[in-house]
Order: structure tokens, then C-alpha cells, then sequence
């Protein structure tokens, strides 16, 4: 991979596809086979120190891809010095050790009791004495730092690379007018010129307008797929079910796995997203798999 962009791309790539590998295989384990991580205390403590860190790397990713691209659109003369492979590399890793280290808590508080609810027996991962201090604070940290910050970051970030787009596209626009009438006006077969020119520009605002609306669209992908599982997370640190009717309780467990499903999906789609607006990427991947003879 040439480009930091292609760098942070693969980078994003690899960090839902652990989200998904690392998450995923308990629900299949504990509908499919009936067999919960939580009857292990070290699988209790590795699942959220592994998992944790990947969630907030595939967030902070998009993050870090923003960025690179408002340094490339708004001071391009130091995007090559700024946004080197060697910076998007260090970036990434030092992201992702950054995660790591904060999710030491689930190796130290964390553990595997054994519980007797009303005759119905399980074994429970929860943080003891540090649970009430959880549900009061930690989850309102989850969705400010891992929904709240990324998202301003994200659609503020596209949007101020639209807005720099947008005038780039006006400038050349008017640059094309001036010379076609200066053309004209010199009797230097302008309508000709007028001709060849256009349709390099209509092709480049098409462009334009295109990355315009995928990048919204990403912006408003990033928030639909992940608040509605940073919301129930608060929710069900404040939930007491014994006040509720086991009616209600399914209908909340049923909204809970609609909400963790968007955060899948995000995750899947992420890199299909990424690639529509990022045409030397695509090319870089092309030539990858199918490298010319």
C-alpha cells in the first residue's frame, strides 16, 4: 500500500473483522450450544480485554481517516509530510495501545460467581463492589467516547471537507468562464475550447457531488448503527426488572439485540463505505488482487 489513506483503510478492515471474530462467537456459543464464557473466570476477563479495545480502534480509525483527509483538502503542500505511511502506521498503533492498556480493568475487577436467582442457577462475569460505580458512570464514558466524540469528529470533519470541496468546485467553475471569455474575446476559437473543457468539468463535479453524499451518508451510518446500543447500555445499568413485567423485559432484550446487530452491520459495512469515496485506494486494491502481468 502506497497511500497513509490505503494504510488506515486496511487498518480499519482488520479492526471490525476482530470486533466480529472476538464478539461474535460467544452469542453463537450461547445460543447454539449453550456454553457461556462467563464459566470461566479468565475467559470472564479476557473477552471484555480483547473486545474493548478492538470497538474503540474500529471508531477511532474513522476518526484518524478524517482527519488525514481534512490535512490533505484544507493544507495539501503538507499532507506529504504530515500524512506519510510511516505517521498513519504509528497512529494506528498507538491508538490501538492506548485502548489496550485502559482495558487492563477488566483483568483486575472483573469476575465469575456463581448465582442462585429464584431456584434459576448461572454463573455471572460482573465487577463485584465496582458494579453500582459502573452502571452510574462508566456507561455515560462509553457513549461520550465511543458514540458522542467520534461522530462530532466524523460528520464535522466531512463536513468541513465538503465545504472546501464545494469551493474548489465554484473556483474552478469561474476560473473555466473567465477563460472561456477571454478566449472568446480574442477571437481565439473560444467555442471550441469552451467544448473540450466542459466535459473534464461536469465529470469532476459529478465526482464531487457523489463524494458529497457518501460522505454524509457514512456520517449518518456511523450514528444510526452505534447510539441506539450506547443508549440501551445506559438503560440496562439502571434497569431493575423485579419493578417490570417479563413482557417488558423481552421487549427491551429484543430492542437490546436489534441495537448490538447495527453495531455489526456498522462494522461490515464500514470498509465497503470507505472504499466507495477513496478512488486511489480502490485502485491500490485492485492492483493488489489482480497485479498486472
Amino acid at each position: 500500500m502506497r497511500s497513509s489513506s490505503a494504510v488506515i483503510l486496511i487498518g480499519l478492515a482488520v479492526a471490525d473483522n476482530l470486533v466480529l471474530w472476538i464478539d461474535l462467537p460467544e452469542h453463537w456459543m450461547i445460543e447454539g450450544l449453550n456454553y457461556n464464557f462467563d464459566s470461566h473466570e479468565i475467559l470472564c476477563k479476557l473477552k471484555g480485554f480483547l473486545a474493548m479495545p478492538t470497538v474503540y480502534i474500529s471508531r477511532y480509525t474513522i476518526v484518524i481517516l478524517t482527519i488525514f483527509r481534512l490535512i490533505s483538502v484544507y493544507i495539501p503542500h503538507k499532507a506529504n509530510v504530515l500524512c506519510t505511511r510511516k505517521r498513519a502506521y504509528f497512529t494506528l498503533i498507538s491508538t490501538y495501545v492506548i485502548f489496550q492498556i485502559i482495558a487492563v480493568y477488566h483483568l483486575i475487577v472483573y469476575r465469575v460467581d456463581f448465582v442462585n436467582e429464584d431456584g434459576f442457577e448461572f454463573y455471572d462475569c460482573h465487577m463485584g463492589e465496582h458494579e453500582p460505580y459502573f452502571n452510574k458512570y462508566f456507561t455515560w464514558k462509553e457513549i461520550v467516547f465511543n458514540t458522542i466524540i467520534p461522530f462530532a469528529i466524523i460528520i464535522g470533519g466531512n463536513i468541513a471537507i465538503i465545504v472546501e470541496m464545494t469551493k474548489h468546485k465554484t473556483s474552478r467553475n469561474e476560473m473555466s468562464v473567465k477563460h472561456d471569455k477571454a478566449n472568446t474575446s480574442s477571437g481565439e476559437g473560444g467555442s471550441v475550447s469552451g467544448d473540450k473543457s466542459q466535459p473534464k468539468l461536469t465529470t469532476k463535479s459529478g465526482k464531487t457531488s457523489s463524494m458529497n453524499i457518501v460522505l454524509i451518508a457514512i456520517s449518518l451510518l456511523f450514528l444510526i448503527s452505534v447510539l441506539p446500543f450506547s443508549v440501551s447500555n445506559i438503560i440496562e445499568g439502571r434497569l431493575n426488572y423485579e419493578n417490570y413485567s417479563p413482557e417488558f423485559e423481552y421487549k427491551y432484550r429484543l430492542w437490546e439485540s436489534v441495537a448490538k446487530l447495527l453495531t455489526y452491520i456498522n462494522n461490515v459495512a464500514n470498509f465497503a463505505c470507505y472504499c466507495l469515496c477513496g478512488s486511489k485506494f480502490k485502485q491500490e486494491l485492485k492492483d493488489m488482487i489482480f497485479p498486472s502481468r
